[in-house]
Formats: structure tokens, sequence, C-alpha cells
């Protein structure tokens, strides 16, 4: 009987160690480009594995602007995803499948919309309607005008005439409701709670406001570096306490700063660099990094090429080819994605790196 009992011990024990699912670490959803209307959405985890989940077909170029983007856009809390489809935003529930129309129809190019950012739970959705004209009415989930949240087929928010601008609008995945928010100035990003904050009044301002569901604004940062003021290429931290910029005098040179927006104060990064050679700061998932990408001018492409990931005022990665964009993990990995130079045999592919080491931990072909 001891005997049997050790055996189905040393059983278990085996079977565990050999049948132990290999640890991942955390991970993030990220839609990668393929083509400008297709889209491959992958689990990217932080010892460099990718889980390919779902592809992504649509109607419509990739378009981003001071107005926001049709690019795909996943919810920090990793359960859906925005999608501009032919002037329809698509809201896919990534655990379900489920597919919902949030947006007006735009069959006809009678509106043009954007989708401009995830709230830092993942809940809520800011997007813009443009452009709607005198006379249409969409049909679409969760309409601002509909009798209830989530009713379908309700009405369009109003009738405009040609060429007004709709304005904004905040959808909640929770009720399935879609209300309009006044948003003052240029979108930046989620603040803390329910706020957004924005650039006022306009592009390269050097104030950042937080503006409420109603309407009402806070002033947060004025930017008094050197130069003429501008300010852009703004990234929020996840707890909105800090965000990372480029600040310099427009077309001359610029740097990276970072802000402090409880204080009110903002901290020199880099120092004065050539316009352009700069690009993307951003800030790890604590606060405690900070990050950019560095590039060289290409007199052939008459501007500067981005091959160089810095973490810290140091490189940790560089490539051959060109760097389209990076996304923190965690504070132990990022994802880097590079794009194939003509000139260079080589496939755009999708890296996730160490950012203290530059060790390459993944790399998948895209």
């Amino acid at each position: 009987m001891i005997k049997g009992a050790f055996i189905l011990l040393c059983t278990m024990f085996f079977a565990a160690a050999f049948g132990t699912v290999k640890n991942k670490g955390g991970f993030i959803i990220y839609p990668a480009r393929i083509t400008d209307e297709t889209y491959k959405v992958y689990k990217v985890y932080e010892n460099g594995e990718t889980k390919m989940i779902l592809q992504l077909s649509f109607n419509g170029q990739s378009e981003a602007s001071n107005e926001g983007t049709t690019i795909p856009q996943a919810s920090p809390d990793k359960e859906h995803i925005a999608y501009c489809d032919d002037g329809i935003i698509r809201i896919k529930n990534i655990l379900t499948g489920e597919n919902r129309k949030i947006a007006p129809l735009n069959s006809a190019g009678q509106f043009k919309i954007f989708i401009n950012g995830w709230s830092h739970d993942g809940k809520m959705l800011l997007y813009h309607v443009m452009e709607n004209i005198e006379g249409d009415e969409g049909d679409y989930d969760g309409s601002p005008r509909a009798k209830k949240p989530g009713t379908q087929h309700g009405k369009a928010a109003g009738i405009a005439k040609e060429g007004h601008a709709s304005g904004y609008f905040i959808y909640d995945t929770a009720s399935g409701g879609t209300v309009p928010v006044p948003i003052k100035g240029i979108y930046v990003g989620w603040g803390a709670g329910n706020n957004i904050i924005c650039q006022y009044p306009s592009e390269g301002s050097r104030e950042l406001i937080s503006v409420d569901f109603s309407g009402n604004t806070i002033s947060l940062f004025k930017y008094r570096g050197w130069g003429a003021g501008d300010l852009n290429q703004i990234n929020i931290s996840s707890r909105a306490d800090k965000a990372a910029a480029m600040a310099g005098s427009s077309g001359k040179n610029n740097g990276v700063i970072l802000i402090d927006p409880v204080k009110n104060i903002s901290s020199d990064i880099t120092g004065r660099e050539d316009w352009g050679k700069i690009h993307s700061p951003d800030l790890s998932p604590s606060g405690t990094k900070i990050s950019w990408l560095y590039g060289y001018y290409n007199k052939k492409e008459h501007g500067y090429i981005y091959n160089s990931f810095v973490v810290d005022k140091k490189v940790v990665f560089k490539t051959q080819d060109y760097m389209d964009e990076y996304k923190w993990i965690s504070e132990s990995a990022v994802m880097v994605i590079t794009r194939s130079d003509a000139d260079v045999n080589s496939t755009d592919e999708l890296y996730v790196i160490n950012p203290e080491t530059g060790k390459i931990l993944g790399m998948t072909p895209l």
C-alpha cells in the first residue's frame, strides 16, 4: 500500500513538473498593421511570445490627425477593440466576438469619424463625429438620442447643416449608451477619473487642461521652457500624474520633457536636438522610465529615419530597418515594430525586448 502511494505521488510530481504551463507573464493586445485595410490582432507577452487572436479587415485607409485616428485601438482592460470601417466605428468584444456599431453610417460620405482613446479602465471610448450633412439619419447602436442606452436602430444625433462638426461623444461599454461631451481644445488623453486632458486652445499650445463631462475645465500645466513654445507628441501615464512630450521651437529644435501636471512643472530630459531627430516620447507603466525613438537624417527620404530605441537616455535597441512604433508591455518588456527597408533584404517584424539590456526576448514576422 505504501509502495503504491509512493508510485502515485511520483506520477503526480512528474506530471506536474512536465505538464506545467509556461508562465508567459503579462501581455498587451496589439493590432498590427499588415496592409492599410488589414490588421492582425496579437496577444504580445512580456516573455516575447505572441499569439494571433483575430484579424480585422475593413474598408478605408488608415488615417490619423489632430481630430483622432481610424487605426484600431485596443482597450486597456484587453476586452475590446475599436476600429473604423467605411465610416462606421465598430467595437469588437475580444472575449465573445460580438461586434457592435456605435457611430453613424457613412456609406455616402456624410460623416467623417475618428477614434480618440479609451479611458484608463477600458470601459469608455471617446470618439469624434464630423461633417454631418443635412437630412441624413444614421442607424447605429447606442446613439445619443436613442430612447435608452443600448437601444439599437436609434436615430442619429440630430440633423446638422452641411460641414457642421457634430462633436465628441463617449461610448460606455457597460451600458451600451453614448453621450456627447464638450471637448475644448485638442484631445491628448484620459486623466484621473473620468476627466479628459486636452491641449488648449490649439495644437502647439503650451497649456494642458482637464475637461469633465460637463465641459468644466481646470488648468493642469503651462510650458515655460525654451523657444516659442511648441508642445506636441504628448503621452499621459496610466496614472495621469506624469506625461512625456516634445517641446521646443517649431522647425528649429526640440527635445523630450517630463511633465508633472499635479505640480504644474516640467523637467528637461534630452536638451535641444535638431527638429525631428527625436520622436514618440513615452513612459513605462509605472512612470519611472522615459523612452523615445532616435533617428538620423536620410537625404534620399528628405527626413529622419528612426532606427534606435532609447530608454533613460541610453540606446538599448537598434535596427537596420525603420522603427515604426513601440509599446510598453511591462517594466521588463517593450514591443517594437520595425518595417522593411527597400535597400535591405528584410521583413516587417514585431520584437519584444528587455528595456534595460536591449536583449531580444522574441520576434514575430508580420
